[in-house]
């Protein structure tokens, strides 16, 4: 197997390297690793190669893999605990020595859930998932599985709720995993319409066992997770007591969405007051048995709830005094993380519909629930542009300078979305961290004040301003698209500046009014168009390769010392390379325009000066450490390579690496005086090193 040829996406060998996977459509070339994340191609205990990541929990990620021994796909999940787990150069688990003793009990509680789960294996066999191998490497563990073909339940309900029968049916193999890992003194904590898949034989699993706990339990780990609507008011609480009935609620809630194609009021809003509505009053057929027993299964005192799985199944299954029999189904599974074949496009994202000659869609950026004005939205992690509501021609965008940090995040005309897109990244409950596609720069503020600036950096502050909420505003029927609002952590939202949304205006943080339509967006799924050109993303230091043509070379100093030839003879004996002052920003202006052509050899240019002869190009001479034009020859002194400092800004070096520069005089002046090459640690003043490659107003004749 010629491993360069494997899709990172599906883990089959394609005919080429490189291009798009004809088995799955997907290009490795455009996939971009998260922060924290396993690179593709990784390998792992000497038989596991890593493809992309499949989904990330608050204790886990979970990767696809192909096992090289045996030739088979399988899922991968890391152990990898949010908010304590970092990953170092050489991709091992790291966490903070005030946070090892949480890591090393977690990771015990890891590795024994996986052989738990693989006792069930020999045990019972037709009712828990395969668990193939588990294992200790890069400082933390990893469990591997079964890789299976289906979708979610959430994506299932969104075609469509299900009857009493077909829920009943399709909950049977859940219930009876539950009550397995139960008799284990193991609490799933996230059973969800997220978390059950639907294969594509019609059998239930349920998965990702991330946030099991023992039963009694609190929040002793300070990790609490929970997911709105399903979680019950225990799990909420760091001095909840977890146990069966933690289970019992969320299987009931999820049943609820079955049923009803509502997510249920969450526990905190009803001990705020809000009414859970029941299942007849949205039209769903239930006998007044199978209805009471639901509800109480979602009392809020768990006290008042069914204790264990069997007690709630047993009540939902009598009707008139008479048990119901389930027909017979294939046992369910349980999945240690979100081992899925996700259908269509990936996790809850539909297939790209054309609109505005863009894909898009936001059909289901959040997930299929009803949403009340000023709601936090669940939404998949993906890539995503975001339109004005006010102005729906524009976009927010990324000022100038792709990659510089601190670059001002502003709003720019849709037409340029490809370069502008945006991923939603790294969920938490509700918040999400947001990213620049183009150079993965986190969004965020340096301060939480209102009228903050938001920009770009490629690593974040500490202060937790990349921290983002989706805030549901009402769905624009002519459209058919949601509204969101972008709030921060600090409760201030993205806005344009003073509420105008005119291009170029820049994105600052602002005060949440939810009426106010220029700080709400249409956030919409967005897939790159490839017949767009990509835009270059160069960080500081980076060589640059694609500079190609006739500039002016400026100073960045003040952008108008430009550099000349003097080919005086009473001044020097052959043309020399000097600094002048120069209106060319002016329309009649003419300076000396110097042509760069790579050479083809290690990112090389030769720079020409025309007006000495076409054949004539700029030499570094060694002795006198100035620069010369004379005549193009094999000389490496001919050789000059550009390096990025940031957006239109750039270090000259000659072949020996030492930098192009120049002095001023006493009076703050330079006319006059000569380009030099020196190692740059001898430059007093950096800002005279860096040039501008300005583009002539007019091409030289």
């Amino acid at each position: 197997m010629d491993f360069r040829r494997i899709c990172i996406n599906c883990m089959h060998e394609k005919p080429v390297e490189g291009g798009t996977c004809p088995y799955c459509g997907f290009r490795n070339e455009e996939y971009i690793v998260s922060e924290n994340e396993l690179v593709p191609m990784t390998p792992l205990n000497g038989k596991y190669i890593i493809g992309r990541a499949l989904g990330a929990g608050g204790f886990g990620r979970t990767y696809i893999a192909l096992d090289a021994t045996l030739q088979v796909v399988v899922a991968v999940k890391e152990l990898f605990i949010r908010n304590i787990c970092y990953r170092d150069a050489r991709s091992n688990v790291s966490v903070r020595p005030e946070d090892q003793g949480l890591f090393e009990e977690n990771k015990r509680l890891f590795l024994n859930e996986a052989r738990i789960l693989a006792m069930f294996n020999e045990k019972d066999n037709e009712g828990i998932v395969n668990v193939k191998d588990f294992f200790e490497e890069k400082n933390t563990a990893y469990i591997v599985m079964e890789y299976l073909n289906g979708e979610t339940l959430k994506s299932r309900i969104s075609r469509g709720r299900m009857t009493m029968d077909e829920t009943l049916k399709l909950f049977d193999p859940v219930r009876h995993a539950l009550t397995k890992v139960h008799q284990f003194g193991v609490v799933h904590m996230d059973v969800s319409p997220d978390n059950i898949m639907v294969l594509v034989d019609g059998r239930a699993k349920l998965m990702d066992f991330g946030g099991a706990k023992k039963m009694g339990s609190n929040g002793e780990t300070g990790q609490i997770s929970f997911k709105k609507g399903y979680a019950p008011i225990e799990q909420r609480d760091i001095n909840g007591v977890i146990g069966p009935w933690t289970d019992v609620y969320a299987l009931a809630a999820t049943m609820y969405y079955c049923l009803t194609g509502e997510r249920p009021v969450d526990a905190l809003a009803r001990q705020g007051g809000a009414i859970l509505m029941k299942p007849t009053a949205y039209g769903v057929k239930m006998s007044k048995a199978q209805e009471n027993a639901l509800l109480k299964a979602m009392e809020q005192n768990p006290r008042d709830r069914f204790q264990t799985v069997d007690d709630f199944w047993n009540a939902m299954n009598v009707k008139k005094g008479k048990s119901i029999l389930i027909p017979a189904v294939a046992a369910a599974a349980v999945v240690v993380g979100a081992a899925i074949a996700f259908l269509a496009f990936g996790r809850g994202k539909p297939a790209p519909v054309t609109t505005d000659s863009k894909a898009e869609s936001t059909a289901s950026v959040v997930e299929e629930v009803a949403y009340e004005v000023g709601d936090a939205m669940d939404v998949e992690p993906g890539t995503y542009i975001f339109r004005n509501a006010k102005n729906y021609d524009l976009i927010i965008g990324i000022d100038s300078g792709f990659g510089d940090d601190g670059t001002a995040v502003k709003l720019k005309k849709y037409e340029e979305a490809n370069k502008n897109r945006f991923f939603v990244t790294d969920k938490n409950g509700e918040i999400y961290k947001l990213r620049a596609a183009h150079t993965n720069s986190l969004i965020e503020t340096e301060a939480e004040k209102a009228g903050e600036t938001i920009r770009q950096y490629s690593k974040g502050n500490g202060l937790g301003t990349e921290q983002w909420s989706f805030i549901f505003c009402g769905h624009d029927e002519e459209k058919d698209k949601d509204k969101v609002i972008l709030k921060s952590a600090s409760g201030l939202v993205l806005a344009p500046k003073d509420g105008n949304p005119e291009e170029g205006v820049e994105a600052v943080l602002a005060e949440y009014d939810e009426t106010d339509e220029s700080q709400q967006w249409y956030m919409m799924w967005n897939k790159k168009d490839d017949s767009e050109k990509d835009v270059i993303v160069y960080h500081e230091g980076d060589l640059v390769g694609d500079v190609e043509g006739t500039f002016n070379i400026a100073s960045s100093l003040d952008g108008m010392t430009s550099a000349c030839v003097n080919d005086d003879p009473q001044y020097y004996k052959e043309p020399t390379v000097v600094v002048y002052k120069s209106e060319w920003l002016t329309e009649g202006d003419q300076p000396f325009l110097f042509r760069f052509e790579a050479t083809g050899s290690e990112t090389r240019y030769r720079i020409y000066c025309d007006k000495q002869g076409a054949d004539m190009c700029l030499e570094f001479d060694p002795d006198s450490k100035q620069l010369f034009v004379r005549k193009a020859s094999d000389s490496t002194n001919q050789l000059f390579r550009i390096v990025y400092v940031s957006y239109n800004r750039y270090l000259l070096q000659a072949y020996n690496e030492d930098v192009i520069g120049f002095d001023l005089k006493e009076d703050g002046s330079a006319d006059g005086n000569p380009l030099l090459v020196r190692n740059y640690s001898e430059v007093k003043d950096s800002r005279l090193e860096s040039w501008l490659l300005v583009k002539p107003h007019k091409e030289s004749q």
